[in-house]
């Protein structure tokens, strides 16, 4: 008996251990770093940033920092703050709404509910975006003409600024993206300012979630005010000369493209992290972030090197150009914040990260004899529906798959009971064709998610930190490394390395800065600012606090 209870008493202190919210490896900390709360928590994203990014291009960044002491850009980051070179996302489906999603509430898409970027949900039997509400509608200095409303209705629990503002009163909250879904899921529910940029018409809007008075703050109208002053401005983007080396896709040595501001091509380009620096200035001094009394938050996130690197691929000239741009934005808002914030940059922590990386393009795989494989959901849909009419006979009415997206397929239970099939019975089948089809490597179904019956090992982690029921699909395949999609050929898409890994960094003063090869994943940042706050982490936090990235107290030896 008392073996017995030592045993018990043994694995209650292991399961402690392990769930401790610092790492014991750190030592004692010192007590500042809870008593000293930043004024102002700076959340950076940069869309599509592949964890080898700031190694391969590292070269062409300015210094830490610059004239009169200015801080720079990725190296003060990175000489002032923790650094993960390689933070994880344990997921299946590496996309733009899961990795924003994920980035502030601290949880998988499992959690979170947004598993894509859209995805099939009933009764309505339709497409759903993941930020799509109609519900609300948009709200801009003029008309958009764009139906779509906007909210963050789809996301299942709250961010860091939920939490913020849950914990003090007083705190402010904005967040800015040239995309809805990543200004939208890292600002949460209670921001102050969610703003993304309508291209189409050329200006920054919101949705009438956050604004039901139909109005824009003051400070956003004037940034479209100085918008609408520019458009029709020709706009240059070059660049001269062999770059750092690391460039190798169609050996382009330089490029010079030609647009004007207000064209849909600027987009892609530095112009656009130009716009969104502008509007990140604007919201902190609009709200004035950084004063409230309370610990704010600003949440920004960089769209255009998705846009290039769908189109181009990791090693693209055009890529390694946009990464010095990033530099010198970053840094723009970094001396902003060093003047705006009483205190300066010791009163900020800044937090920088990507929401998934890239693959490589498929010429250069096939240049190096690495096998890749194109895939097209559309014509798989088709090809799993003629499969289960040979195996079952034919489905009046609807398809047998009425929606897929990135290898997941959905079909309509209601519609398969009322004609006397199996859902069940529908979904096996389904997988088991899956499965004989070239570039997958398997498949499953909501069935075996529910019966647990997972692959070992990190794929079924991945799955199971993935699977949403009723917003993932009845049958979701998983395809060999380096798959791609015929209308996509850079999508990240999957679980794999290149899609996974991002860079993580970290910079406050309570921050031991360097290098840290200790595991780290993306769910660990939000609980990790929530430390650094002071406050409880968002709601559906799963992550750890990096606990070894804090200034031992003085005196004290880590163990």
């Amino acid at each position: 008996m008392k073996r017995l209870l030592a045993r018990c008493l043994l694995a209650i202190g292991l399961a402690l251990f392990a769930y401790a919210p610092v790492a014991a490896a750190a030592g004692p900390l010192d007590p500042a770093v809870l008593s000293k709360r930043p004024r102002l928590v700076v959340v950076l994203v940069i869309d599509q940033l592949r964890a080898d990014y700031l190694t391969r291009f590292g070269s062409r960044f300015a210094p830490a920092r610059g004239k009169g002491g200015a801080p720079g850009g990725f190296r003060w980051l990175q000489e002032h703050g923790a650094w993960y070179p390689q933070a994880e996302y344990r997921v299946l489906n590496a996309l733009t709404a899961p990795g924003h999603a994920t980035i502030l509430t601290g949880a998988w898409p499992a959690r979170t509910g947004v598993i894509l970027n859209e995805w099939y949900q009933g009764p309505k039997r339709a497409m759903c975006y993941c930020v799509g509400d109609e519900g609300y509608a948009l709200v801009g200095t003029r008309p958009t003409g764009r139906p779509r409303g906007t909210a963050p209705t789809a996301l299942r629990g709250t961010t860091l600024g939920d939490a913020l503002k849950l914990a003090w009163p007083k705190a402010r909250v904005a967040s800015i993206s040239f995309k809805d879904r990543a200004a939208i899921l890292l600002g949460g529910f209670s921001s102050d300012a969610t703003l993304w940029f309508d291209a189409a018409n050329f200006q920054w809007v919101t949705s009438t979630f956050y604004r039901p008075d139909e109005h824009l703050p003051g400070w956003a109208d004037q940034l479209n005010q100085r918008l609408e002053a520019r458009r029709g401005e020709p706009y240059v983007w070059e660049a001269k000369g062999e770059g750092s080396g690391a460039s190798s896709d169609g050996g382009i040595q330089g490029f010079r493209i030609e647009s004007r501001v207000g064209e849909l091509a600027a987009g892609a380009s530095p112009l656009a992290l130009e716009l969104t620096v502008d509007a990140a200035i604007a919201a902190v001094d609009g709200l004035a972030l950084g004063r409230s009394g309370a610990t704010d938050l600003l949440a920004v996130s960089f769209s255009p090197l998705d846009y290039v690197g769908h189109a181009l691929g990791p090693t693209s000239r055009e890529a390694e150009e946009l990464l010095v741009a990033h530099d010198a934005a970053i840094a723009r808002l970094l001396a902003h914040l060093a003047e705006a914030v009483p205190g300066g940059l010791d009163s900020v922590t800044v937090a920088l990260t990507g929401d998934h990386g890239a693959p490589p393009l498929p010429a250069r795989l096939e240049a190096l004899r690495i096998p890749s494989v194109a895939l097209d959901d559309d014509a798989l849909a088709v090809g799993m529906g003629a499969a289960l009419t040979k195996a079952l006979g034919p489905l009046e009415g609807d398809p047998w798959v009425v929606f897929a997206d990135k290898l997941h397929f959905y079909f309509d239970e209601e519609h398969l009971r009322a004609a006397g099939r199996d859902p069940a019975r529908v979904r096996q089948l389904g997988a088991a064709w899956l499965e004989t089809q070239p570039g997958i490597a398997l498949a499953i179904t909501r069935d075996d998610w529910r019966a647990g019956r997972l692959p070992p090992g990190l794929l079924g982690e991945q799955i199971g930190n993935s699977y949403h029921p009723g917003r993932s699909g009845d049958v979701v395949g998983v395809p060999l490394a380096f798959a791609s999609t015929r209308t996509d050929p850079v999508v990240h898409m999957t679980g794999y390395a290149y899609d996974r890994f991002v860079p993580l960094v970290i910079a406050s003063p309570a921050v031991a800065p360097g290098v840290y090869t200790a595991a780290a994943q993306v769910v660990d940042l939000a609980p990790t600012l929530a430390f650094i706050a002071g406050i409880v982490p968002p709601s559906l936090s799963q992550g750890r606090v990096l606990g070894e990235i804090f200034r031992p107290r003085a005196g004290s030896r880590a163990k």
